[in-house]
């Protein structure tokens, strides 16, 4: 059995994969538009939906790691195997080998399909899982959806305080959280003010407000599932019978799902401006309220209520078990079929709107499953290899160490650095975190 398996039972993780799986394909079309910007489409408030219902799934990608992460600690605690040592050096494995070679190949790919380059900063800081922080400037780095990999890498830092937090006060963490997420719905545009003069008075930046609305809504959302996780897993048998037979339970969800799926509906006919081909007008009330509240609200229900529905469906949830426990690697190597689309469609001048649904994102969907599945294998494989891992290890930290200090430097205005400096910055960095970390590892 895996871990989250023995955590609370077969049927609860399988639904989990299930669900894991969709969510892994549901970003691929919200992909496929956007980087199809330059070809005409009519606007229409459906087909946007369908486009834009995909983002949910990183709601609920959030809301699922906080859960199971909280859940493995607990448990881990309760058999005194637990140690935050091993767990970090878990997460920095099953990260970076494949995110760096996700990188290096959009790197090669992008110059030579499109003679786009970087500078060896924008590289490095990709590289490093840390290029979405909003005092930089090149916030969209190689890849513009990595920056889903900046969140949960900032989740998996402060993981521990929040963990250390519901642990000792529960009750007061539900109540203190659901405070704030009403206090950052209400206080959305006035926060967004404030921290925009701030920065710009004392640091002499204009702070990137996507920040927000990618990153801040996705805390919530992973705090909200630690807590559920918490919740679950005290006195386990009691909570494990919700999720099953409990009609009214699901039919109450149902019912807040598709309240919020027409509230999302009616935001919607008041973002898309006239005469586009359906992008979401930025900075707007309706914006504000679709990115804070039922985007959020949607992927957090619709998480409990497929675990719930699925749970002890062995033969439907095996159908998504392999997209659901590649769904990391789906969100990495997609962008590679995508760019080829692009590239493709780019020079052939006849192609219609519905060649594009009918032909081109099938092939979208088949191809990154194909290519998922053997950096899937090799992360497997990485997993199993111990006499590797030291190896990764160094890599990542360095990687990540050198995030850090150069986003403090443009933190602090100090961005007039040419590549050489950084090169040399990187490489004494390097040497250090080489020295520190062998003696760490070596030690038993």
């Amino acid at each position: 059995m895996s871990k989250e398996e023995k955590i609370i039972g077969e049927g609860f993780s399988q639904g989990a994969n299930l669900l894991k799986g969709i969510l892994g394909w549901g970003v691929i079309p919200v992909h496929w538009y956007y980087s199809l910007a330059y070809i005409t489409f009519t606007v229409n408030i459906f087909l946007l939906f369908f486009i834009e219902i995909g983002k949910i799934g990183f709601e609920s990608m959030m809301f699922l790691s906080g859960m199971f992460l909280t859940m493995g600690v607990l448990r881990g605690e309760e058999s005194k195997t637990h140690s935050w040592k091993s767990w970090y050096k878990k997460r920095l494995l099953r990260i970076y080998p494949n995110l760096i070679l996700a990188i290096l190949i959009n790197l090669f790919l992008f110059f030579f399909l499109f003679g786009e380059q970087y500078n060896m900063n924008t590289i490095l800081l990709c590289l490093s899982g840390l290029q979405s922080v909003p005092i930089n400037p090149a916030f969209w780095g190689i890849v513009t959806h990595y920056w889903f990999f900046t969140l949960m890498i900032s989740c998996y830092l402060f993981f521990p305080f929040f963990y250390y937090l519901i642990k000792k006060q529960f009750k007061l963490m539900v109540i203190l959280s659901i405070i704030l997420y009403i206090c950052f719905i209400i206080f959305f545009d006035i926060f967004n003010s404030i921290s925009q003069y701030i920065m710009y008075e004392g640091f002499g930046h204009e702070l990137n407000l996507w920040w927000y609305s990618l990153l801040t809504p996705r805390y919530f959302s992973f705090f909200f599932g630690m807590l559920f996780g918490f919740w679950i897993i005290k006195n386990e048998n009691k909570k494990i019978n919700i999720f099953q037979n409990r009609r009214k339970i699901k039919l109450i969800l149902f019912i807040s799902i598709i309240f919020f799926f027409l509230l999302h509906l009616y935001f919607l006919s008041y973002l898309i401006p006239i005469g586009t081909r359906g992008f979401l007008s930025p900075n707007t009330f309706y914006s504000k309220l679709a990115k804070t509240i039922t985007f959020p609200s949607m992927g957090i229900l619709l998480t409990i209520l497929t675990l719930m529905v699925f749970n002890n469906k062995p033969i439907v949830n095996r159908i998504l078990e392999i997209p659901g426990k590649e769904v990391f690697e789906i969100v990495l190597f997609h962008s590679i079929p995508l760019a080829l689309n692009t590239y493709i469609i780019s020079n052939i001048g006849t192609i219609t709107k519905s060649d594009l649904w009918a032909i081109s994102l099938p092939i979208i969907y088949i191809s990154s499953f194909i290519l998922a599945f053997p950096f899937y294998r090799l992360g497997a494989w990485i997993k199993k290899k111990k006499n590797i891992h030291s190896i990764i290890l160094i890599f990542a930290i360095s990687f990540f160490v050198y995030g850090v200090i150069s986003n403090l430097l443009f933190f602090f205005h100090i961005t007039k650095l040419n590549d050489f400096f950084y090169i040399t910055l990187f490489n004494s960095i390097l040497i250090i975190i080489v020295i520190s970390t062998s003696i760490y590892l070596m030690r038993p």
